[in-house]
């Protein structure tokens, strides 16, 4: 909700209020691992 009211992109609203880091963000927001089955970056709770 935040990026549509804002005008901000959602990695930069993530990233500043340290909810994921930058490298956490590249694999989650990766078009091929959005696409596959499952959670995106569901690897990252292992």
């Amino acid at each position: 909700k935040e990026a549509i009211t804002t005008g901000r992109p959602i990695r930069e609203i993530v990233l500043e209020k340290g909810i994921l880091t930058e490298e956490e963000l590249e694999i989650i927001l990766n078009p091929q691992e959005m696409t596959k089955p499952g959670i995106p970056g569901a690897n990252l709770l292992k």
